[in-house]
């Protein structure tokens, strides 16, 4: 009766294994939009990589690889005053490269 529960067991496992990658793609994307407004923005702007201070030490960057990847970050940074310095345009709090 043993050798039943288990492969019972076995048989659930590998369900659950099977049945669990099409829940987590059937999950609706809360960033797609943006993500695409965001590389499309960058595209006409011929930037490659932008990054902004969102408030006090916090950060936000991009680095976009055209028609392929974005990849975004928000991070904290301290001191605020080092990555401010290397801004060119630290007043606006946005830094941008092409």
């Amino acid at each position: 009766m043993t050798d039943y529960w288990h492969a019972m067991r076995s048989v659930a496992v590998v369900s659950l294994l099977l049945v669990a990658p099409a829940f987590a793609m059937a999950q609706e994307s809360r960033s797609s939009q943006l993500a695409a407004e965001l590389a499309a923005l960058l595209d006409s702007a011929q930037l490659d990589s932008i990054a902004a201070r969102i408030q006090g030490d916090e950060y936000v960057g991009a680095l976009y690889f055209s028609g392929s990847q974005l990849l975004a970050v928000k991070a904290r940074y301290m001191p605020a005053e080092r990555i401010d310095g290397r801004c060119p345009n630290a007043t606006t709090g946005a830094f941008t490269s092409s």
